[in-house]
């Protein structure tokens, strides 16, 4: 779905990259919340915005440790909406 390699929780779409960086599944709310941080932009398919999923540009994941913190959120975000 993002366009390269993708990762699933539980049979659902977590998080992946693609040509644009880290793309996250955060939840509608959780989106709105990190759009407000720095390197965050919608995901964008076919001219329009995808719900849920946001994607962090390679410098808001530089380091080891941001990059762990986005999939964590990535996999609260999709274990806490089964």
């Amino acid at each position: 779905m993002v366009g390269g390699r993708s990762f699933l929780v539980g049979g659902r779409l977590c998080c992946g990259v693609n040509g644009q960086g880290l793309v996250v599944r955060l939840g509608d709310d959780g989106v709105v919340r990190a759009r407000q941080e720095a390197h965050v932009h919608p995901l964008m398919m076919g001219g329009k915005e995808v719900g849920a999923f946001a994607v962090i540009e390679p410098e808001g994941y530089a380091e080891d440790e941001a990059l762990a913190r986005w999939v964590a959120r990535a996999v609260a975000a999709v274990e806490g909406s089964h």
